[in-house]
């Protein structure tokens, strides 16, 4: 699982978008992983005001200010953008992967899906 933390008000979060989708159509027939993004913004109509203008193809998903605040706490995040990998079992493997903007990501991807 590749988790997208952002925000819509986020700008490099925003300028990262783009390498998401390059991410999620390679990897939209793979079933070994899936990429989700879960938003930081503190209202939820805007960010639903974001998506319907920019529909994504992945998962969507957007926390309330508790949640927010334990992955804060649980993960060390003190900003965004975030990417997060875990495994099948939910285990973390890494909470700060190259942004998807980054080659260095797809290759750490593809590295950790072809280990098994």
């Amino acid at each position: 699982l590749f988790i997208d933390v952002w925000a819509t008000w986020c700008g490099g979060c925003v300028m990262e978008i783009p390498y998401m989708e390059k991410l999620q159509e390679h990897f939209a027939n793979d079933k070994r992983i899936k990429l989700i993004s879960i938003s930081w913004d503190y209202t939820q109509d805007v960010w639903l005001d974001y998506l319907e203008k920019r529909p994504a193809t992945w998962a969507q998903y957007i926390v309330d200010k508790e949640n927010m605040d334990f992955m804060k706490k649980e993960y060390r995040m003190s900003f965004i953008p975030r990417f997060l990998l875990l495994d099948p079992e939910g285990r973390i493997i890494s909470i700060d992967c190259a942004l998807p903007s980054d080659p260095e990501c797809l290759e750490m991807l593809e590295r950790e899906i072809n280990k098994k």
